[in-house]
This record gives C-alpha cells, sequence and structure tokens, in this order.
C-alpha cells in the first residue's frame, strides 16, 4: 500500500498557485518600491556622510603638515 503524503494531486493545484503568485508579484512590486526608496536614502546618507569625513580628513592632513 503506498504512504499518503497529506498532498493532493490534480488540476487545481496549478490554479492556485497562479492566484497566489498574482499576489505575491503584487506585494513584491510594493515592496521592491519602498526598499528601492530605503536604497536610495541610504546612498544619499552615506554620501553626505564620506564628504563630512574627507573634508575632516583634510584639515588634519593640513594640520598635520603644519
Amino acid at each position: 500500500m503506498p504512504k499518503n503524503t497529506g498532498k493532493k494531486s490534480g488540476k487545481n493545484d496549478s490554479k492556485a498557485k497562479k492566484k497566489s503568485s498574482s499576489v505575491t508579484r503584487e506585494e513584491k512590486s510594493v515592496s521592491d518600491e519602498t526598499e528601492k526608496g530605503f536604497f536610495l536614502a541610504q546612498i544619499e546618507y552615506l554620501t553626505v556622510e564620506s564628504e563630512k569625513f574627507q573634508k575632516k580628513c583634510e584639515e588634519l592632513e593640513k594640520q598635520n603638515q603644519l
């Protein structure tokens, strides 16, 4: 007697997967936009910080040369 794995096989499984994947695509699109905004904000912040530290480094190099 074959073991029952608890899974049903049939055509209905593929339809259920298609419906859930379309919802997932919509959610993923929103998630991707949110994530993109987060990364752009992080890039801007890190750019400003980098410029600030670069300026500080140049000031310290000037002081060191005196």
